[in-house]
């Protein structure tokens, strides 16, 4: 079984950084993973954002809106393809922890 964890660092290893309240990376292909976390947190707990996971078709998989600080999602869900993670409406432009953790079927 292998676990693949999901987890952005910019060159200068700050994690994943918002341009403009946005951000937005691509996992790598994923052929019948469960992902089992997706953690995001924001450096300082009092900025809002928007979380969304989208499929290859655009389809949104998982949709959070108005977190503060941090959302820690534990609910299963299977993950087959390429996913994009964004960040969107946040309400500082800072650094982020963004982790997903997949483990194959």
């Amino acid at each position: 079984m292998r676990v693949y964890r999901y987890r952005p660092e910019e060159k200068d290893g700050s994690g994943a950084v918002t341009v403009s309240g946005v951000w937005s990376g691509n996992t790598e292909l994923l052929s019948g993973s469960l992902c089992h976390q997706v953690l995001v947190k924001a450096t300082t707990s009092s900025t809002t954002f928007d979380l969304t996971i989208t499929d290859k078709h655009d389809a949104d998989v998982r949709k959070f809106t108005d977190i503060t600080g941090t959302i820690n999602d534990l609910t299963p869900w299977l993950a087959k393809g390429i996913y994009t993670i964004s960040i969107s409406s946040a309400s500082k432009n800072e650094a982020f922890t963004v982790l997903l953790c997949f483990r194959d079927r």
